[in-house]
């Protein structure tokens, strides 16, 4: 989806409002269906719907234009509405050429610099033609306008509703699988960046801005759905030779002789020399042929549902010769054709599995039999790493707590403490807690909380860095497809860990520093940029929440996406009451107090007016709207918090229309009101009335004011 694509416009915003009157050519209103008299205006999205196909000639005809009226718009603004710094360029599907040069320019992570860019700029950026500026300006709106005004529970129902979409086909395990990276899989998630996992880890992560979720769209879903599946139908053999096709092209000669050469036709794989006599090349050229496949491979796991059929089955069937495993192979349709457990085992090496069983030969005979170290080292393997990577670190409890929830296998700590021990790649850090040191370490949620907290200020306490931590994996909650909880390490393992990590290191204070520097504006999204600069741009180094939200919309920033951030992000510190400051950043506590104390003397602002039962039962509650109505929240007073925690209730406006959830916390924070307020011009100061059917789980929402309070005639609780 990029330019020359559905939905995406041909004429950005400010170019059809530029040339509004300009005529276009008989022959380009009749490719599009356009009426005859039709201006440069129509050039919008919804040319798509109109026009059957658009003919290449449509997109020369609107290069040309551009490039012939050039000078005349290089002092127009490229994008008619500014973009918000929380606004992820990264995850848009611009070509090749405008990702990379965006890169050079050191944009595509602070998308706020483009809001004033004009034409001109963009024509003087190197290997930056029309057709770039086209692909930046409508792709951007495209993607921009689907975000607009949505509220931050929007955002994440539509994430939700996406996540449930694919899991109805895929586990978290596969999901971490599938990536437009293996070549199986390239035209379908050519547009989704990362794994399906990395995707929608973005996707659901309160960091993220809601353009992210506009990627994968129902057709690519479809699409995957019907790979997904085409590949679990075939067999093994099958699925290997088409990989290796796949993602090397070879001719039917040469994908011969390296499946042989990897042992992927079924027999113990040949070895360099033996695989170049089978079609008359040397053992370089098949070395070559091996390295470029190797090469060209994901660096993740590869989505191979056969393969774990068949490391189940041998695994429950060892001990076995290697001739009735291979027989056994066809006879359980999992391959066409005998395959041998070596071919298994070389299969699964590729594809970044960990086997629990071996060949080896006794009196002259091959048997696949179960390595020593434990029975269920693949999963205990597997879920050790998903852990490993989400939290930074996770201990040998938490694996058996999963292993017992998700695959069902009672173990024991000494177990899993010998697997992982046995598996490369994990290193204990005490108190029986773990982290991997090989694989992506961009993976690391721990590695990137504590590269972004530094990135701000160095060194940091161990203490605070580790309440950083806590802070947005509260907000996380899980690791996203799964549902497993993100685990905040003590500081002693902490510790451990900043000292085995290369990129850390830690000294006898426990000050944790980075070995080599850091700069925020490499590390941090855009909209923590912004929330650092204006903290720092401040005498004090600490604001209010209301001057500092003023502050963040004047930069472009939507007032969901800063209370998020206010309350998630690991970089800010909350100092006490309404007062914020940046993270390892050290304060004059003079000016603390000065903060303080104005803050105590400033009339307060009463959110819950009043409370009370109606005669009919109902429990009714009366909210003040604040200034920042964005995402307001109120606190259930604690005399009847109880009635409503923990509870979601279905709301309904004043013509019983259904308007959205009202939740309640375990705190009594109650929120989801936003939606209706928006719709019903609320301003501040204005009263919500809100009457809890505790008994059906509905309320009823109403905008009033002074009047229909004094009206309601409480008994207070």
């Amino acid at each position: 989806m990029s330019w020359g694509t559905p939905p995406i416009p041909l004429l950005p915003e400010t170019l059809r409002s530029e040339w509004a009157r300009v005529p276009l050519p008989e022959w380009v209103c009749e490719d599009l269906s356009l009426p005859t008299d039709a201006t440069c205006a129509a050039l919008d999205g919804s040319i798509w719907k109109t026009a059957e196909s658009v003919p290449e000639r449509i997109f020369a005809f609107v290069s040309n234009l551009v490039a012939a009226r050039r000078s005349g718009i290089d002092d127009l603004p490229v994008f008619a509405i500014p973009i918000p710094p929380e606004f992820q360029l990264e995850s848009l599907p611009f070509s090749s050429r405008v990702k990379n040069v965006l890169r050079n320019q050191k944009i595509l992570d602070r998308p706020d610099r483009l809001s004033d860019v004009k034409f001109g700029d963009l024509f003087s950026l190197k290997a930056f033609g029309v057709r770039s500026a086209l692909d930046l300006a409508c792709t951007v709106e495209t993607f921009q306008s689907a975000s607009i005004g949505a509220e931050s529970d929007d955002v994440v129902a539509e994430s939700e509703r996406k996540s449930a979409a694919l899991l109805e086909f895929l586990d978290e395990t596969e999901a971490a699988q599938l990536s437009a990276r293996d070549a199986r899989f390239a035209d379908v998630l050519a547009t989704v960046p990362g794994s399906i996992a990395d995707y929608l880890d973005v996707a659901l992560d309160r960091e993220q801005d809601s353009a992210a979720t506009h990627l994968l769209t129902r057709a690519v879903v479809k699409a995957l759905r019907d790979r997904v599946d085409a590949v679990r139908a075939s067999h093994l053999d099958v699925c290997l030779k088409e990989l290796v096709a796949a993602t090397t092209r070879l001719d039917a000669k040469r994908l011969r002789a390296l499946c042989a050469r990897l042992g992927f036709d079924g027999l113990a794989p040949l070895t360099l020399e033996e695989a170049g006599k089978r079609i008359g090349v040397t053992r370089e050229r098949i070395r070559q042929l091996e390295s470029k496949f190797k090469k060209r491979l994901p660096d993740h796991d590869l989505f191979l549902p056969r393969l774990d059929d068949a490391l189940d089955l041998l695994s429950d069937s060892v001990p076995i010769t290697a001739l009735e495993a291979a027989n056994l192979m066809v006879e359980s349709g999992i391959c066409t054709k005998p395959f041998s457990p070596e071919s298994v085992i070389a299969a699964a090496e590729i594809a970044g599995r960990t086997v629990d069983f071996t060949v080896q030969s006794r009196n002259g005979t091959a048997w696949a039999v179960r390595n020593e170290f434990v029975r269920d080292s693949r999963a205990v393997a597997s879920i050790a790493k998903k852990q490993a990577q989400a939290s930074g670190a996770s201990n040998v409890q938490e694996v058996l707590e999963e292993l017992k929830v998700r695959k069902k296998i009672i173990s024991t700590d000494e177990t899993v403490r010998t697997a992982l021990q046995s598996v490369s790649g994990f290193e204990f850090l005490g108190d029986g807690w773990f982290w991997l040191r090989t694989g992506k370490q961009a993976r690391n949620r721990l590695r990137n909380v504590a590269r972004k907290i530094l990135s701000v200020a160095a060194p940091v306490d161990i203490g605070a860095l580790r309440e950083g931590v806590r802070r947005i994996y509260r907000g996380r909650g899980n690791r996203g497809l799964g549902t497993w909880p993100l685990v905040v390490p003590p500081r002693s393992v902490l510790k451990a860990f900043f000292e085995a990590h290369p990129e850390f290191s830690i000294d006898g204070d426990g000050l944790v520093s980075p070995r080599k520097p850091l700069d925020y504006r490499n590390e941090l999204t855009g909209t923590e940029e912004v929330l650092v600069d204006i903290l720092r741009s401040t005498s004090s180094g600490v604001l209010d929440r209301t001057t500092y939200a003023r502050r963040c919309v004047e930069r472009g920033m939507n007032l969901n996406t800063f209370s998020q951030y206010l309350s998630f992000s690991p970089v800010i510190n909350h100092l006490g009451t309404d007062l914020w400051s940046l993270r390892g950043v050290r304060v004059d506590p003079a000016a603390v107090e000065v903060l303080r104390q104005m803050n105590a003397n400033r009339p307060g602002e009463e959110r819950i007016v009043d409370y009370g039962w109606s005669e009919s039962g109902l429990l009714w509650v009366s909210v003040r709207v604040p200034e920042l109505t964005a995402s307001p929240v109120a606190l259930i007073p604690s005399a009847v918090r109880r009635f409503l925690a923990n509870r979601e209730f279905v709301a309904r406006d004043e013509t019983n229309n259904e308007a959205g959830r009202i939740r309640v916390n375990e705190d009594g924070v109650c929120y989801g009101f936003a939606p209706y307020l928006r719709r019903r011009g609320a301003d501040a100061g204005d009263l919500l009335m809100l009457r809890f059917d505790i008994g059906s789980g509905s309320v009823d929402l109403q905008l009033s004011g002074e009047e229909l309070l004094e009206s309601a005639s409480p008994v207070l609780a």
